[in-house]
């Protein structure tokens, strides 16, 4: 028996087993110190115990390595699972009430012009939609089934009445919010990826179509942007510009939607005072 030999080979061995349980280099130094060996053997014994670190201390970076990688990848790596657009037309379709904000701005480019409306606008597929400008105070009610459309204005105690066509019925679909998400996700679009919107994770797409909307004036050009909640599949803003004859730019945002809302008939019953004369 050569003792010596056989306790380097024993080493050997672990060595290449080496990382399969937490004890195993105090399980080494203990066979070292109770092993019969000779001091001139030592430095060869160094050796190999050396190896059986490295090899741990390799097995311990690689496993550390992985575990960085793989939460990196998880947190950078959001777009993994994109939106099913298809669907998201199909559920904002389908929503009968809604409300939103609207911010229109038309400037004249190269000109000092500029002009801005912001509204808060009621839907309901029921009973019409009405529009609260915010700067006038003037209430705008269009109402399919009065074929009316009547506009209350308190800064002058005035209010006007004008009939509905079915050209205009139609024409006030077509500029729907949901009329708008579905010709964006039809249209040929570019993905823009995702990013935190007041505080909402959404995904959005881009369109650049001046098909995608009827305007009064000849368009040029037409770039529009719709962002999607990835939570709820649900719209949450909508960004349009055109450039139109004449350099003229309009912009449109519209955003703080609040879908499937109740919104009762009162809403939509335009309050006229008695002081108040037809325009």
């Amino acid at each position: 028996m050569k003792p010596d030999k056989n306790i380097e080979q024993k080493l050997e061995e672990l060595a290449d087993a080496v990382g399969r349980r937490d004890s195993f280099v105090d399980d080494v130094m203990t066979r070292i110190k109770n092993s019969p060996v000779q001091l001139s053997k030592k430095t060869k014994r160094n050796h190999v115990l050396r190896r059986i670190l490295m090899k741990n201390t390799i097995k311990l970076t690689a496993a550390a390595v992985i575990a960085i990688a793989t939460l990196l990848l998880f947190l950078f790596n959001t777009s993994s699972t994109s939106i099913a657009w298809a669907e998201v037309a199909a559920k904002t379709d389908s929503i009968s009430d809604f409300v939103y904000q609207s911010q229109e701005s038309m400037t004249v480019i190269g000109k000092n012009y500029s002009e801005s409306i912001i509204t808060t606008i009621y839907t309901s597929a029921e009973y019409g939609i009405r529009i609260d400008d915010e700067k006038s105070g003037n209430r705008t009610f269009t109402l399919p089934a009065d074929k009316a459309i009547v506009v209350v204005m308190p800064s002058i105690k005035k209010y006007k009445w004008h009939p509905l066509s079915d050209n205009a019925i139609a024409e006030m679909k077509e500029n729907s919010p949901k009329t708008l998400v579905k010709k964006y996700i039809a249209a040929k679009y570019k993905s823009l990826g995702r990013k935190i919107i007041n505080g909402v994770e959404a995904e959005g797409i881009e369109v650049n179509n001046i098909e995608l909307v009827k305007s009064n004036m000849p368009i040029k050009s037409y770039l529009g942007h719709l962002w999607i909640d990835i939570q709820t599949e649900l719209p949450i803003l909508l960004e349009a510009k055109l450039v139109g004859e004449n350099d003229i730019q309009v912009k449109v945002i519209l955003d703080n939607f609040q879908w499937n809302v109740n919104l009762s008939s009162e809403k939509f019953k335009p309050e006229i005072p008695k002081d108040y004369t037809e325009l």
